[in-house]
């Protein structure tokens, strides 16, 4: 089972509240780096990883798309 997250600024706060991991995800996905909520383990930095890699890439290619549009018109 994944762990909860860890509080950045006092470790023995952790959260299983959804709200509070969707702000992580959204965070790592658009590579903000914000650092409230730690990862706690390997498999939540391997999910980081993959995360911000597929964010880093999908925004890029929405701002290709958009250019791409825009210089047509």
């Amino acid at each position: 089972m994944i762990e909860p997250l860890k509080s950045n600024w006092d470790p023995e706060v952790t959260t299983t509240n959804w709200i509070d991991t969707l702000y992580f995800s959204a965070v790592n996905f658009t590579n903000l780096g914000s650092q409230d909520w730690l990862p706690n383990g390997p498999l939540h930095r391997l999910f980081m990883s993959i995360e911000s890699i597929s964010g880093l890439f999908l925004i890029t290619l929405i701002i290709v798309i958009f250019t791409r549009k825009m210089i047509r018109e």
